[in-house]
Protein backbone atom coordinates (compact mmCIF):
# COMPACT_ATOMS: atom_id res chain seq x y z
CA UNK A 1 0.00 0.00 0.00
CA UNK A 2 0.88 3.67 -0.65
CA UNK A 3 -0.16 5.41 2.88
CA UNK A 4 -0.59 8.97 3.22
CA UNK A 5 -0.27 10.65 7.08
CA UNK A 6 -2.35 13.94 7.30
CA UNK A 7 -1.98 15.99 9.96
CA UNK A 8 -1.88 19.91 10.59
CA UNK A 9 1.70 20.84 10.89
CA UNK A 10 4.77 19.23 10.73
CA UNK A 11 7.00 18.55 13.88
CA UNK A 12 7.03 22.61 14.08
CA UNK A 13 3.63 22.55 15.47
CA UNK A 14 3.73 20.18 18.31
CA UNK A 15 3.27 16.63 19.44
CA UNK A 16 0.66 15.60 16.89
CA UNK A 17 2.82 17.20 14.01
CA UNK A 18 5.92 15.68 15.90
CA UNK A 19 4.55 11.76 15.62
CA UNK A 20 3.10 12.19 12.30
CA UNK A 21 6.94 13.00 11.22
CA UNK A 22 8.25 10.08 13.07
CA UNK A 23 5.71 7.94 11.69
CA UNK A 24 6.48 8.59 8.02
CA UNK A 25 10.17 8.33 8.75
CA UNK A 26 9.70 5.15 10.47
CA UNK A 27 7.67 3.94 7.50
CA UNK A 28 10.07 4.82 4.97
CA UNK A 29 12.75 3.01 7.09
CA UNK A 30 10.60 0.07 6.64
CA UNK A 31 10.19 -0.02 3.10
CA UNK A 32 6.59 1.92 2.78
CA UNK A 33 5.63 4.16 0.28
CA UNK A 34 4.43 7.30 2.36
CA UNK A 35 3.10 10.35 1.10
CA UNK A 36 3.08 13.14 3.51
CA UNK A 37 0.88 15.78 4.02
CA UNK A 38 0.21 18.73 6.07
CA UNK A 39 -1.74 22.50 6.43
CA UNK A 40 0.89 24.48 8.32
CA UNK A 41 4.97 24.15 8.88
CA UNK A 42 8.14 24.42 7.22
CA UNK A 43 7.94 24.50 3.21
CA UNK A 44 7.97 21.33 2.00
CA UNK A 45 10.94 19.28 0.51
CA UNK A 46 10.99 15.89 -2.09
CA UNK A 47 8.17 15.09 -3.95
CA UNK A 48 6.29 12.79 -1.71
CA UNK A 49 6.00 15.44 1.22
CA UNK A 50 2.99 18.10 0.63
CA UNK A 51 2.48 21.40 2.42
CA UNK A 52 -1.31 22.24 1.95
CA UNK A 53 -1.87 25.64 3.09
CA UNK A 54 -5.16 26.11 4.03
CA UNK A 55 -7.82 28.26 1.62
CA UNK A 56 -9.18 31.40 2.43
CA UNK A 57 -11.87 31.29 4.60
CA UNK A 58 -11.74 27.82 5.06
CA UNK A 59 -11.76 27.95 9.11
CA UNK A 60 -14.45 30.21 9.60
CA UNK A 61 -16.68 27.97 6.97
CA UNK A 62 -16.29 25.31 8.67
CA UNK A 63 -16.75 26.73 12.29
CA UNK A 64 -20.16 28.22 10.92
CA UNK A 65 -21.27 26.21 8.41
CA UNK A 66 -19.67 22.93 8.58
CA UNK A 67 -18.28 23.07 5.11
CA UNK A 68 -15.07 21.92 4.42
CA UNK A 69 -13.40 23.42 1.29
CA UNK A 70 -10.42 21.14 1.72
CA UNK A 71 -12.37 17.94 0.86
CA UNK A 72 -12.40 18.70 -2.96
CA UNK A 73 -8.64 19.24 -3.50
CA UNK A 74 -7.52 16.48 -1.05
CA UNK A 75 -9.25 13.84 -2.71
CA UNK A 76 -7.97 14.59 -6.12
CA UNK A 77 -4.14 14.72 -4.28
CA UNK A 78 -5.24 11.64 -2.82
CA UNK A 79 -6.11 9.86 -5.89
CA UNK A 80 -3.39 11.56 -8.27
CA UNK A 81 -0.88 9.80 -5.91
CA UNK A 82 -2.23 6.78 -6.01
CA UNK A 83 -2.79 6.86 -1.97
CA UNK A 84 -4.37 3.43 -0.96
CA UNK A 85 -4.98 3.97 3.09
CA UNK A 86 -4.92 7.43 4.62
CA UNK A 87 -4.11 8.00 8.67
CA UNK A 88 -5.36 11.20 10.14
CA UNK A 89 -3.46 12.75 12.74
CA UNK A 90 -6.06 15.59 14.27
CA UNK A 91 -8.65 15.56 11.44
CA UNK A 92 -11.13 18.47 12.80
CA UNK A 93 -7.88 20.92 13.39
CA UNK A 94 -6.37 19.91 9.85
CA UNK A 95 -9.08 19.08 7.48
CA UNK A 96 -12.23 18.80 9.32
CA UNK A 97 -14.84 16.04 9.11
CA UNK A 98 -16.52 16.40 6.24
CA UNK A 99 -13.45 15.54 4.51
CA UNK A 100 -12.32 12.56 6.68
CA UNK A 101 -15.75 11.22 6.11
CA UNK A 102 -15.23 11.51 2.47
CA UNK A 103 -12.26 9.86 2.45
CA UNK A 104 -13.01 6.98 4.38
CA UNK A 105 -15.93 6.42 2.21
CA UNK A 106 -13.09 5.69 -0.86
CA UNK A 107 -10.53 4.43 1.28
CA UNK A 108 -9.00 2.32 4.34
CA UNK A 109 -8.84 5.05 7.26
CA UNK A 110 -6.79 5.26 10.52
CA UNK A 111 -7.12 7.82 13.12
CA UNK A 112 -5.05 8.88 15.88
CA UNK A 113 -6.56 10.77 18.88
CA UNK A 114 -4.14 13.29 19.85
CA UNK A 115 -6.72 15.38 22.43
CA UNK A 116 -10.26 14.73 22.64
CA UNK A 117 -11.16 16.65 19.42
CA UNK A 118 -11.88 12.94 17.49
CA UNK A 119 -14.39 12.27 20.08
CA UNK A 120 -15.97 15.42 21.63
CA UNK A 121 -17.82 18.48 20.05
CA UNK A 122 -14.60 20.08 19.11
CA UNK A 123 -12.98 20.94 22.38
CA UNK A 124 -9.15 19.93 22.33
CA UNK A 125 -9.25 19.14 26.21
CA UNK A 126 -12.71 19.71 28.21
CA UNK A 127 -11.66 20.01 32.09
CA UNK A 128 -14.34 19.36 34.36
CA UNK A 129 -16.91 19.06 31.31
CA UNK A 130 -18.34 15.34 30.78
CA UNK A 131 -20.80 16.41 27.94
CA UNK A 132 -19.19 14.70 25.23
CA UNK A 133 -20.36 11.18 27.05
CA UNK A 134 -23.94 12.62 26.22
CA UNK A 135 -23.30 14.03 22.55
CA UNK A 136 -22.05 17.24 23.61
CA UNK A 137 -25.01 20.18 22.84
CA UNK A 138 -25.16 23.34 25.00
CA UNK A 139 -21.08 23.47 25.04
CA UNK A 140 -19.93 26.21 27.98
CA UNK A 141 -16.77 27.08 25.78
CA UNK A 142 -19.17 28.93 23.27
CA UNK A 143 -17.09 32.07 22.26
CA UNK A 144 -14.18 30.36 23.00
CA UNK A 145 -11.51 27.97 21.41
CA UNK A 146 -13.72 25.56 19.07
CA UNK A 147 -17.16 27.05 19.57
CA UNK A 148 -17.11 30.14 17.96
CA UNK A 149 -19.14 33.65 19.89
CA UNK A 150 -23.06 33.10 19.29
CA UNK A 151 -22.65 29.61 17.67
CA UNK A 152 -22.57 26.21 19.31
CA UNK A 153 -22.20 23.25 16.64
CA UNK A 154 -20.74 20.76 19.59
CA UNK A 155 -23.83 18.22 18.97
CA UNK A 156 -23.70 18.49 15.21
CA UNK A 157 -19.98 18.10 15.35
CA UNK A 158 -19.86 14.81 18.04
CA UNK A 159 -22.38 13.47 15.48
CA UNK A 160 -20.17 13.54 12.63
CA UNK A 161 -17.21 12.43 14.93
CA UNK A 162 -20.05 9.55 15.48
CA UNK A 163 -20.55 9.03 11.62
CA UNK A 164 -16.81 8.99 11.15
CA UNK A 165 -16.04 6.52 13.63
CA UNK A 166 -18.54 3.91 12.78
CA UNK A 167 -17.39 3.97 8.57
CA UNK A 168 -16.17 0.46 7.72
CA UNK A 169 -12.61 0.90 7.41
CA UNK A 170 -11.97 2.89 9.93
CA UNK A 171 -9.59 2.39 12.47
CA UNK A 172 -9.04 4.62 15.99
CA UNK A 173 -5.31 4.77 17.35
CA UNK A 174 -4.64 6.16 20.96
CA UNK A 175 -1.62 6.73 22.29
CA UNK A 176 -2.63 5.86 25.88
CA UNK A 177 -4.90 3.33 27.25
CA UNK A 178 -6.98 6.48 29.23
CA UNK A 179 -7.41 7.97 25.98
CA UNK A 180 -8.78 5.05 24.41
CA UNK A 181 -11.38 4.44 27.22
CA UNK A 182 -12.36 8.36 27.07
CA UNK A 183 -12.96 7.90 23.11
CA UNK A 184 -14.76 4.93 24.08
CA UNK A 185 -17.22 6.69 26.27
CA UNK A 186 -17.43 9.60 23.47
CA UNK A 187 -18.57 9.57 20.12
CA UNK A 188 -16.56 6.10 19.12
CA UNK A 189 -18.79 4.55 22.13
CA UNK A 190 -19.47 0.42 20.80
CA UNK A 191 -15.78 0.97 18.43
CA UNK A 192 -13.00 -0.82 19.42
CA UNK A 193 -9.90 1.86 19.99
CA UNK A 194 -6.04 0.44 19.10
CA UNK A 195 -3.65 1.61 21.72
CA UNK A 196 -0.30 2.44 20.19
CA UNK A 197 2.20 4.42 22.13
CA UNK A 198 3.91 7.23 20.99
CA UNK A 199 7.39 5.89 19.37
CA UNK A 200 10.72 8.23 19.85
CA UNK A 201 13.90 8.08 17.24
CA UNK A 202 16.52 6.56 20.19
CA UNK A 203 19.30 7.10 18.04
CA UNK A 204 18.91 10.82 18.47
CA UNK A 205 17.55 10.89 21.67
CA UNK A 206 20.46 9.16 23.61
CA UNK A 207 21.70 9.12 26.84
CA UNK A 208 25.63 9.49 25.40
CA UNK A 209 24.84 12.97 25.03
CA UNK A 210 25.18 13.29 28.61
CA UNK A 211 28.77 14.27 29.69
CA UNK A 212 29.02 16.26 26.80
CA UNK A 213 25.97 18.61 27.02
CA UNK A 214 26.44 19.12 30.76
CA UNK A 215 30.12 20.22 30.28
CA UNK A 216 29.06 22.76 26.97
CA UNK A 217 26.00 23.89 28.83
CA UNK A 218 28.22 24.93 31.81
CA UNK A 219 26.69 23.15 34.37
CA UNK A 220 28.70 22.15 37.32
CA UNK A 221 29.14 18.87 38.93
CA UNK A 222 27.39 19.54 41.93
CA UNK A 223 24.34 21.17 40.14
CA UNK A 224 21.19 19.52 39.54
CA UNK A 225 18.72 20.31 36.58
CA UNK A 226 15.19 20.19 36.59
CA UNK A 227 13.74 20.59 32.88
CA UNK A 228 10.12 21.76 31.50
CA UNK A 229 9.44 21.57 28.31
CA UNK A 230 6.03 22.79 26.60
CA UNK A 231 5.35 24.20 22.98
CA UNK A 232 3.74 27.13 24.72
CA UNK A 233 5.16 27.04 28.10
CA UNK A 234 2.15 29.58 29.46
CA UNK A 235 -0.36 27.10 28.93
CA UNK A 236 -2.03 26.62 31.43
CA UNK A 237 -2.61 23.09 30.75
CA UNK A 238 0.60 22.05 31.24
CA UNK A 239 0.89 23.44 34.91
CA UNK A 240 4.00 25.47 35.02
CA UNK A 241 2.13 27.71 38.03
CA UNK A 242 1.55 24.85 39.82
CA UNK A 243 5.57 23.74 39.19
CA UNK A 244 6.60 26.79 40.35
CA UNK A 245 4.78 26.67 43.73
CA UNK A 246 5.74 23.27 44.57
CA UNK A 247 9.70 24.13 43.57
CA UNK A 248 9.26 27.55 45.46
CA UNK A 249 10.33 26.10 49.06
CA UNK A 250 12.68 23.66 47.92
CA UNK A 251 14.71 26.01 45.62
CA UNK A 252 15.00 28.04 48.93
CA UNK A 253 16.22 24.96 50.59
CA UNK A 254 18.30 23.96 48.16
CA UNK A 255 21.45 25.79 46.21
CA UNK A 256 22.16 22.95 43.64
CA UNK A 257 18.61 23.15 41.87
CA UNK A 258 18.00 25.10 38.45
CA UNK A 259 15.07 24.51 36.56
CA UNK A 260 15.01 24.65 32.67
CA UNK A 261 12.70 26.02 30.73
CA UNK A 262 12.06 25.03 26.94
CA UNK A 263 9.19 26.52 24.68
CA UNK A 264 7.29 29.60 23.63
CA UNK A 265 7.49 32.13 25.77
CA UNK A 266 4.05 34.23 25.57
CA UNK A 267 1.76 34.59 28.37
CA UNK A 268 4.09 32.98 31.37
CA UNK A 269 2.46 32.86 34.67
CA UNK A 270 3.36 35.54 37.04
CA UNK A 271 4.36 32.23 39.37
CA UNK A 272 7.99 31.95 37.58
CA UNK A 273 8.86 34.64 39.17
CA UNK A 274 8.75 32.39 42.29
CA UNK A 275 11.81 30.67 40.84
CA UNK A 276 12.74 33.38 38.25
CA UNK A 277 16.48 33.83 39.66
CA UNK A 278 16.92 29.67 38.88
CA UNK A 279 16.07 29.65 35.72
CA UNK A 280 17.52 29.18 32.34
CA UNK A 281 14.86 29.79 29.83
CA UNK A 282 15.99 28.35 25.97
CA UNK A 283 12.63 29.44 23.87
CA UNK A 284 11.62 27.14 21.12
CA UNK A 285 14.44 24.76 20.01
CA UNK A 286 14.63 24.17 16.32
CA UNK A 287 16.36 20.97 15.47
CA UNK A 288 15.81 17.48 17.67
CA UNK A 289 19.46 16.79 18.17
CA UNK A 290 19.69 20.17 19.92
CA UNK A 291 16.52 19.37 22.07
CA UNK A 292 18.13 16.04 22.56
CA UNK A 293 21.09 17.73 24.37
CA UNK A 294 18.87 19.10 26.86
CA UNK A 295 16.97 15.98 27.98
CA UNK A 296 20.15 14.42 28.70
CA UNK A 297 21.87 17.28 30.40
CA UNK A 298 18.93 17.06 32.65
CA UNK A 299 18.62 15.35 36.10
CA UNK A 300 14.87 15.19 36.08
CA UNK A 301 11.85 15.59 33.61
CA UNK A 302 9.06 17.25 34.79
CA UNK A 303 5.18 17.04 33.63
CA UNK A 304 2.89 18.53 36.14
CA UNK A 305 -0.06 18.75 33.62
CA UNK A 306 -3.51 19.24 34.83
CA UNK A 307 -4.44 17.47 31.38
CA UNK A 308 -2.64 15.57 28.93
CA UNK A 309 -2.59 12.53 26.73
CA UNK A 310 1.06 10.48 26.11
CA UNK A 311 3.27 13.05 25.89
CA UNK A 312 6.09 13.25 23.67
CA UNK A 313 8.31 15.17 25.47
CA UNK A 314 8.18 12.63 28.32
CA UNK A 315 9.37 9.82 26.03
CA UNK A 316 11.69 11.65 24.11
CA UNK A 317 13.26 12.25 28.09
CA UNK A 318 13.42 8.76 28.85
CA UNK A 319 14.87 8.02 26.15
CA UNK A 320 18.21 10.29 26.70
CA UNK A 321 18.16 8.58 30.30
CA UNK A 322 16.29 11.14 31.90
CA UNK A 323 13.50 9.99 34.76
CA UNK A 324 10.01 11.83 34.70
CA UNK A 325 8.26 13.04 37.55
CA UNK A 326 4.83 13.23 36.82
CA UNK A 327 0.99 13.70 37.89
CA UNK A 328 -1.79 11.35 37.96
CA UNK A 329 -3.45 12.51 34.90
CA UNK A 330 -4.35 11.48 31.55
CA UNK A 331 -1.94 8.86 30.22
CA UNK A 332 0.99 10.25 32.26
CA UNK A 333 1.16 7.22 34.63
CA UNK A 334 1.70 4.81 31.25
CA UNK A 335 5.03 6.38 30.39
CA UNK A 336 7.21 5.01 33.11
CA UNK A 337 7.30 2.68 36.04
CA UNK A 338 6.98 4.47 39.02
CA UNK A 339 9.84 4.24 41.85
CA UNK A 340 11.59 2.63 38.86
CA UNK A 341 12.35 5.29 36.14
CA UNK A 342 10.35 7.93 37.40
CA UNK A 343 7.24 9.24 39.75
CA UNK A 344 3.76 9.43 40.04
CA UNK A 345 2.28 11.61 42.54
CA UNK A 346 -0.19 10.55 44.67
CA UNK A 347 -2.65 12.96 43.54
CA UNK A 348 -2.55 16.35 42.27
CA UNK A 349 -2.31 18.96 44.89
CA UNK A 350 0.72 21.18 44.86
CA UNK A 351 1.61 19.41 47.93
CA UNK A 352 1.76 16.30 46.16
CA UNK A 353 3.61 17.42 43.42
CA UNK A 354 6.48 18.69 45.66
CA UNK A 355 6.83 15.51 47.20
CA UNK A 356 7.28 13.55 43.83
CA UNK A 357 9.64 15.94 42.98
CA UNK A 358 11.83 15.03 46.53
CA UNK A 359 11.24 11.66 45.91
CA UNK A 360 12.65 11.98 42.13
CA UNK A 361 15.71 13.75 43.45
CA UNK A 362 16.35 11.42 46.18
CA UNK A 363 15.61 7.99 44.59
CA UNK A 364 15.72 8.33 40.66
CA UNK A 365 19.45 10.65 39.81
CA UNK A 366 21.82 7.58 40.03
CA UNK A 367 22.90 5.91 37.14
CA UNK A 368 20.64 2.81 37.69
CA UNK A 369 17.39 4.98 37.08
CA UNK A 370 19.28 6.41 34.43
CA UNK A 371 19.91 3.36 32.58
CA UNK A 372 16.00 1.92 33.82
CA UNK A 373 15.15 5.00 31.83
CA UNK A 374 16.85 4.50 28.62
CA UNK A 375 16.07 0.57 28.75
CA UNK A 376 11.95 1.38 29.09
CA UNK A 377 12.17 4.02 26.30
CA UNK A 378 13.72 1.54 24.29
CA UNK A 379 11.53 -1.43 25.00
CA UNK A 380 8.33 0.23 24.97
CA UNK A 381 8.47 3.63 22.64
CA UNK A 382 11.37 2.30 19.90
CA UNK A 383 10.49 3.23 16.40
CA UNK A 384 10.72 -0.64 15.36
CA UNK A 385 7.79 -1.45 18.14
CA UNK A 386 5.88 1.78 16.73
CA UNK A 387 6.05 0.91 12.86
CA UNK A 388 4.97 -2.68 13.46
CA UNK A 389 2.17 -1.81 15.37
CA UNK A 390 0.79 0.71 12.70
CA UNK A 391 1.53 -2.31 9.96
CA UNK A 392 -0.50 -4.38 11.99
CA UNK A 393 -3.54 -1.83 12.16
CA UNK A 394 -3.29 -1.12 8.48
CA UNK A 395 -3.31 -4.16 7.45
CA UNK A 396 -6.60 -4.89 9.65
CA UNK A 397 -8.21 -1.10 8.37
CA UNK A 398 -7.79 -2.52 4.65
CA UNK A 399 -9.17 -5.95 4.97
CA UNK A 400 -12.26 -3.87 6.67
CA UNK A 401 -12.70 -2.16 3.52
CA UNK A 402 -12.37 -4.19 1.28
CA UNK A 403 -15.38 -6.36 3.32
CA UNK A 404 -17.17 -3.70 2.89
CA UNK A 405 -16.70 -3.06 -0.96
CA UNK A 406 -17.27 -7.01 -1.35
CA UNK A 407 -20.58 -7.05 0.10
Amino acid sequence: MKIAILSRSDASGGGAGRIADELTAGLRTAGHSVFRVYRKGEPASGRDTVLMPALRGEQGLRQTLGLDLSSAPLLLLLAHRGVELVHFHDHHMAFGLRTAQAVAERLPTCFTFHDYTGFTGGCLYPGACSRYELGCGRCPETGRGAQPAGLDRSASTWDANRRFAATAGVVGISPSAHFAALAERGAWSGRGVEVIPNGVDTVTFAPELRAASRSAEGVGTSERILLFVAAQLGDPRKGLADLCKALQPRFDNDPTLTLWLVGGEENLPPELALVGGRTRRFGRIGTKSRLAQIYAAADLFLLPSHEDNLPCTAVEALSCGTPVVGRPVGGIAEIFEHGRNGVLARDRTVEALGWAIDQGLSQLTEQQSRTAARSFAESRFGMATFVARHESVYERAAAEQTRRVGR
